[in-house]
């Protein structure tokens, strides 16, 4: 993929996230924090991680991204994820996690990573309004 074009992707990308992408050994990292109130009232930082990379010669890489939800937040951000009108590659896998009454979705794909982060992007937007 040429240098131009990867340019553009990471700034779509640091867009659509609003945070800074790292760049280490091939593979751009963005990790973000929200704080959030649980339902005993409780603040707590919750993160926000997507790991791209190491990018094809037609632009398409692994993508790989880990959200932690609240349990009233989950089926909204799943289901913001399916409904998205770019739809989920073949090669796509997810799984969540629980521990302490918080929901971690993992989340893999092959694909142009602008899809990948425009999908949680809006999955994002969904659960922060």
């Amino acid at each position: 993929m040429h240098t131009a074009s990867l340019k553009t992707a990471a700034e779509k990308i640091s867009f659509l996230l609003d945070a800074e992408i790292e760049r280490t050994d091939g593979l751009w990292q963005i990790r973000k924090q929200r704080l959030v109130k649980n339902s005993e009232n409780t603040f707590c930082m919750m993160n926000f991680s997507v790991e791209v990379g190491p990018f094809d010669e037609n632009g398409i890489a692994v993508n790989k991204a880990s959200v932690f939800l609240l349990p009233e937040e989950l089926p909204h951000f799943t289901s913001a994820l399916w409904r998205h009108p770019i739809s989920f590659p073949t090669n796509f896998s997810q799984s969540q996690t629980v521990e302490q009454h918080l929901y971690c979705l993992h989340l893999e794909s092959k694909e142009p990573p602008e899809d990948f982060v425009e999908r949680l992007a809006g999955a994002l937007q969904i659960i922060l309004e």
